[in-house]
């Protein structure tokens, strides 16, 4: 056999084998598709729908950005609380941003570790003296946002003699002003956001917070599904650990507990060097006070700083 002959018969027996077996290739990798989540309609600041129509707030923006710590993206419906509870339960959503862990809602859903844990309030109109703590909602006329975590604190205390369901808190708030109710129980970010927004200047949120009305603040998932489960956990223990947590806090929550429209009054004692005193010309001075002073300059903000004695101070404090 010549060379060239054999060589010949190399060359294909070496392209029958490069051509006989697969070659590996370089293929993108599969894209997930969008998590499927819900967001309530009128609960700001965590869950609100902008001037577009669009979901948003401090919740919203914080599953987003978990999930997409973890690759993931987010598609988003909207409605009424009862709504977008009911997705969950019947699988047609996968997540929420914001539910608050109750022992009934234990049933239903799984819940992520608590990004948040506030307490409820009691609010009335301005000039209602007769309700103060949980005892003096018996016999009244409270009304709560349907599903709400109120509403199952309510019924579990056995405070819902005459119970008034809205569909938004914002509905119950402006009927409460309109002297249909006798109070709200709900959550007091929630409470401050909302009367401020309405102009509902005839109603007072009182300052006791209601104890055993602690909400925890979670994302939750169908019960059942750990694969999501573990994807927002994840996803919120990585956004808690980068800052962005902290930053969409600061984004959705400074304006609310920093009020910038009024004058915010500072009280002190009047005698407690190098911390407070008053100085020999009968001003306010000290280490507290100039550090108070610096940050209301840093923020915008118009301080007033009265000093006196400490219990009149802190009885002035409890009355507001």
């Amino acid at each position: 056999m010549s060379r060239s002959v054999y060589n010949a018969r190399l060359l294909a027996a070496g392209m029958f084998f490069l051509f006989s077996f697969p070659v590996a290739r370089s293929e993108p990798e599969a894209t997930l598709p969008p998590l499927r989540s819900a967001s309530e309609i009128a609960y700001p600041p965590f869950c609100i729908v902008d001037a577009q129509g669009r979901p948003d707030g401090f919740s919203v923006e914080l599953i987003q950005a978990a999930l997409q710590a973890m690759g993931r993206e987010a598609v988003m419906r909207t409605g009424a609380w009862a709504e977008v509870k009911g997705w969950l339960e019947r699988g047609e959503v996968e997540a929420l941003p914001l539910v608050g862990r109750t022992p009934e809602r234990e049933l239903l859903f799984d819940f992520t570790f608590p990004y948040m844990k506030l307490f409820g309030v009691i609010v009335v109109r301005a000039d209602n003296h007769d309700i103060n703590e949980p005892a003096d909602l018996r016999g009244r006329q409270v009304a709560v946002m349907r599903g709400d975590n109120a509403e199952e604190f309510l019924r579990r205390e056995n405070l819902d003699d005459d119970l008034r369901l809205t569909d938004t808190f914002e509905q119950a708030l402006q009927q409460l002003s309109a002297g249909e109710h006798d109070a709200i129980v709900m959550q007091r970010l929630v409470a401050a956001r909302l009367i401020g927004e309405l102009g509902l200047e005839n109603l007072r949120v009182i300052r006791q917070p209601l104890t055993a009305f602690r909400q925890e603040f979670c994302f939750a998932a169908r019960k059942g599904d750990a694969a999501t489960l573990a994807l927002l956990n994840e996803g919120l223990a990585l956004v808690m650990a980068d800052g962005t947590f902290r930053r969409l806090h600061a984004t959705w929550f400074a304006g609310m507990e920093l009020p910038s429209d009024r004058r915010i009054i500072v009280g002190g004692d009047h005698n407690y060097p190098p911390y407070e005193f008053l100085d020999n010309d009968g001003q306010p001075a000290g280490y507290n006070v100039d550090l108070m002073r610096a940050i209301a300059r840093a923020v915008g903000l118009e301080l007033e700083i009265r000093l006196g004695p400490w219990e009149r101070m802190l009885r002035s404090l409890e009355v507001g």
